[in-house]
């Protein structure tokens, strides 16, 4: 025998809309954290990416005698010239100090932020490396990593590492823990091996 179908079968309305609002409340609730994953995932790779420059320019030092001078300029051109970092590095997207990198296709000098990265000379062998554009929070956080590795010494403050400015050390960015997301440069001074 055939079942006779019953137009009143199926969802309303309101059932539906009731449905469509409670997986978009749980797809806010688990999209929550993977916001903080993805911050956390820029910090990393920009600590990487600093780790890796940190290598080339002692690559850099050892083609010159172990220095890194250039006159206080960035350094990256010179690199270039070598061939220790590849030539996109000399698009002016990146290394004219103009801020956020553009679409010229300067692509491995930009930050995981937008911005750029910079190495300066300012000793026959220290040098920095400079982020621009990065939150604060993020830039506290990248600094932790590098209190270690950086070079305290040169600038007498007993810091090597700066946000904005102003010198960071673990005990201030303990007792501060910004959660400020405004931008601006962190730089890190790092003595040639």
């Amino acid at each position: 025998m055939l079942k006779k179908i019953n137009s009143q079968d199926g969802f309303t309305l309101a059932e539906l809309v009731i449905v469509i609002a409670l997986i978009g409340a749980l797809a806010a609730l688990a999209l929550g954290p993977l916001k903080g994953l993805w911050s956390s995932g820029k910090v990393s790779s920009a600590v990487s990416n600093v780790q890796r420059l940190e290598n080339e320019v002692n690559i850099y030092a050892g083609y010159n005698a172990g220095m890194v001078n250039t006159g206080g300029t960035d350094i990256i051109a010179a690199m270039v010239a070598q061939g220790v970092i590849g030539t996109n590095w000399t698009n002016s997207d990146g290394d004219t100090g103009s801020g956020a990198c553009g679409s010229g296709g300067g692509v491995a000098h930009c930050n995981p932020w937008g911005g750029y990265y910079s190495i300066n000379s300012v000793a026959s062998n220290v040098y920095t490396i400079s982020l621009q554009d990065v939150p604060q929070n993020a830039a506290f956080n990248m600094a932790t990593d590098f209190f270690n590795s950086a070079n305290n010494d040169y600038t007498g403050s007993g810091t090597g590492i700066y946000w904005n400015g102003s010198g960071l050390t673990p005990g201030y960015i303990k007792s501060t823990v910004p959660s400020s997301a405004t931008l601006g440069t962190l730089t890190i001074y790092f003595e040639a091996a």
